[in-house]
């Protein structure tokens, strides 16, 4: 035999018999952990959905109704540079009843959604009611801004990392284990839990007589990160 025959012998050898070793090395001690890291922040930013709508014989009279609705809308709405406008759908469709169990067409509807979200919480409350004569409130709810969940990520990333790895060290202490290394870890998205506010009922501040203002009421939230992952003790 050759020496580049030998070489080659010796190392299929040594792989072979080196593999149920590394095998039961990797499968050995291996425990699942998974923690989940939270912190109280305030809800600051009010997202308000309104609806656009008009129902009548004649589809172009209808349709311009709710245009000139929907553009007086958006010009008050981006007189507000705090506000994010977006108008989120737009459709015309035809309506139909029932007569006898006949299908009978009876007019068009026209419906345009329109989106406002905004950390000026005061400013899109007196926005939702001063636009109650060309706009209906389809939802209305409070939650935590993009930006501030950037700002708190960080933070809530360090403290779930920290939690993780004061568990491990609790189980390998447990199970009698001089120390441990982490062999996954898989962090997840922050999130924070939106809360919608009855559009019925509510306490309001008046404007005028026409116009009420609904009171503030954004109260808090958990932001929370799970952490979940593999550590063998040894």
């Amino acid at each position: 035999m050759n020496h580049r025959g030998l070489w080659a012998f010796i190392t299929t050898v040594v792989l072979i018999t080196a593999w149920p070793v590394y095998a039961e090395t990797l499968n050995y001690g291996l425990v699942s952990l998974n923690t989940t890291a939270s912190l109280p922040v305030n809800r600051n930013e009010l997202v308000l959905q309104l609806k656009i709508e008009q129902k009548g014989n004649d589809r172009e009279q209808v349709s311009q109704i709710v245009t000139q609705r929907l553009n007086q809308v958006l010009r008050r709405a981006h007189a507000h540079h705090d506000f994010n406008t977006t108008q989120l759908s737009r459709s015309v469709y035809p309506v139909s009843d029932y007569k006898n169990g006949t299908k009978i067409h009876s007019g068009w509807r026209d419906q345009a959604m329109v989106q406002i979200k905004s950390k000026n919480l005061s400013a899109l409350n007196r926005f939702a009611a001063e636009v109650q004569q060309l706009a209906m409130i389809s939802g209305m709810d409070y939650q935590v801004a993009n930006d501030t969940l950037r700002q708190y990520q960080k933070t809530l990333t360090q403290q779930a990392i920290d939690q993780f790895k004061q568990r491990a060290e609790e189980i390998s202490h447990q199970l009698g284990a001089r120390s441990y290394k982490i062999v996954a870890i898989s962090i997840g998205n922050s999130d924070s839990e939106r809360v919608s506010v009855p559009l019925m009922g509510l306490s309001a501040a008046r404007v005028d007589d026409e116009m009420p203002v609904q009171d503030n009421a954004a109260g808090k939230t958990e932001l929370m990160l799970n952490v979940t992952g593999q550590i063998q003790v040894y």
